[in-house]
């Protein structure tokens, strides 16, 4: 049997989402017409993918 995804494991991949993201900006300094284009590329890339934390 495959693995299975819990909806537990996809609030947790979205909460580890915004935290890197959130991290992303505040580390790059971005100016505010920068952040719109980062949002869009970085939420574009991870579209469709589980995101966790390695243990």
């Amino acid at each position: 049997m495959g693995n299975i995804i819990s909806i537990d494991d996809l609030i947790e991949s979205k909460r580890i989402k915004e935290e890197t993201y959130q991290k992303c900006i505040e580390k790059l300094e971005l100016k505010d017409e920068q952040i719109e284009p980062f949002h869009e590329a970085f939420y574009s890339t991870f579209k469709g993918c589980l995101i966790k934390k390695s243990k």
